[in-house]
């Protein structure tokens, strides 16, 4: 790691020098970013809680190589991304850099070619967002103003190149255009998702398997049951959006849909029913605000669907994107994401696992309802005051075969924030925010049906945030 850090340093360098006498034109773009935090029992359990106090920082830099009229390269390199001060458990830290995307933009005057290492997470509204890189050929059609239109193909997951394997991949292909105007932008995102990735025979000790009934569909870990045939995931992913201002009124809507068929030819390891497992997952969101000129009063509802178990269909739609974070606790993806033990309700974060003794499941299978109010104001040049109040439910809470019989409530609990950021200067920003969490009464239930605890206490954390841009 150490040898590559000064590899990707000398590298940065020596296009600085060098590149200049070749006459290509370069721009750099980027920050760095320190953040500290303090947060109180995110357990939500007085009698199993520690405060913790953190800071972390990054620093991106964006080298943008303009060759022709016609050709540009772009690359994006991080260093420190969120590592943690002090943390020397990290074995790369202190050296941590790396080249997170390369990608050339190629202009050929009727379309356009993109192709590379770019962002692969991103369209329309940022609730279903989350900041991942994938390597992608991307086609867009120039000069249809005011239509935009692209096909993108990303390699998601190459699997099976160095093994004597079926194949393994998993390709995605999609169809991107919207339509702009002064005060409205309207687009959709349309795909086909081909994941292989599942497509070799799956050991004994994770088996498939449906229960009696044939419909709850859970995870056998017994070694002693039979091995079960692989299957593949075909789906399509469907997302419209729109936003924009009509007077002092602005709005935004998207949803995200993705249907199709999640297990395609299992045969599972002879349970009934032996047919395939379909995939019916959506979320949406709907936001308005109206413009008072110093001040701005906004209103909104996010909705994802939750995985219920008493569905034979997979409906798990993974909550918020990780780019939403409307709130410091809920939606944060880097502070308080252990959140009762269950992580936030960002996807981003949901790797994190938690099991009942038969299941093992993610905050992702709860889905969501946050219906939330916020406003912004300015009192003086450089500064501004902001604050939100949201109240989120569990879309389900039939998550667990255990679970399910305590008859859980879906209140996960409210939430208030308060912020303020100051431009100190034109390049330098200072963030703070203070936010309180109520935990609903799902926690306590939750906590009291798996004998980990009464999870009923509240939590608050100050998030502060100093950036330098360039």
């Amino acid at each position: 790691m150490k040898k590559f850090m000064i590899l990707a340093l000398a590298l940065v360098a020596t296009f600085m020098f060098v590149v200049p006498a070749m006459a290509v034109d370069v721009e750099f773009s980027g920050y760095y970013r320190v953040r500290g935090w303090y947060e109180s029992q995110v357990e939500l359990d007085d009698d199993n809680s520690e405060s913790d106090a953190v800071f972390d920082h990054r620093f991106r830099i964006v080298p943008v190589f303009k060759i022709t009229d016609n050709i540009k390269l772009t690359t994006k390199f991080e260093a420190q991304d969120n590592a943690k001060w002090g943390d020397n458990t990290d074995s790369s830290y202190g050296e941590d850099i790396g080249l997170e995307r390369v990608y050339a933009d190629i202009n050929m005057d009727v379309v356009s070619l993109r192709i590379g290492r770019m962002a692969a997470g991103a369209c329309g509204i940022s609730y279903c967002n989350s900041e991942v890189d994938a390597e992608r050929i991307k086609l867009i059609l120039n000069d249809i103003d005011p239509f935009y239109l692209d096909f993108t193909y990303t390699k998601a997951v190459e699997d099976d190149y160095y093994n004597d394997t079926s194949d393994q991949d998993s390709d995605k292909y999609h169809l991107h255009g919207f339509y702009t105007s002064e005060t409205m932008r309207a687009g959709l995102l349309f795909g086909f998702i081909n994941d292989k990735t599942n497509s070799d025979d799956v050991a004994a000790s994770t088996v498939y398997k449906w229960n009696s009934t044939g419909t709850a569909a859970v995870v056998d870990t017994d070694a002693s049951v039979s091995a079960s045939e692989g299957y593949d995931s075909q789906y399509w992913h469907i997302n419209p959006y729109i936003e924009g201002k009509a007077g002092p009124i602005s709005y935004l809507a998207e949803m995200e849909w993705k249907v199709g068929d999640y297990v395609d030819g299992v045969a599972n390891d002879g349970v009934s029913p032996d047919d395939d497992r379909d995939y019916d997952a959506k979320r949406w969101i709907i936001e308005g605000a109206f413009d008072a000129g110093v001040a701005t009063f906004g209103a909104g509802w996010a909705h994802s669907d939750g995985q219920d178990y008493d569905e034979s269909d997979y409906t798990r739609a993974d909550g918020g994107g990780g780019d939403w974070e409307p709130f410091l606790i809920l939606t944060h993806t880097s502070a308080n994401t252990d959140l009762g033990g269950f992580t936030n309700v960002n996807s981003y974060n949901n790797d994190e696992e938690f099991s009942d003794g038969t299941t093992t499941w993610t905050v992702g299978d709860l889905g969501l309802d946050i219906y939330y109010i916020n406003a912004s104001f300015v009192p003086m040049d450089k500064l501004t005051l902001g604050a939100a109040l949201g109240f989120a439910y569990a879309d389900t809470t039939d998550i667990t075969q255990t679970a399910a019989n305590a008859d859980l409530d879906d209140e996960l609990g409210w939430e208030f924030d308060l912020t303020a950021k100051y431009q100190v200067m034109d390049n330098l920003t200072y963030d703070v925010g203070f936010g309180y969490f109520d935990a609903g009464d799902f926690y306590d239930d939750i906590g009291t049906a798996l004998g980990t605890g009464d999870l009923d206490e509240s939590t608050w954390c100050v998030i502060n945030t100093l950036m330098v841009t360039f």
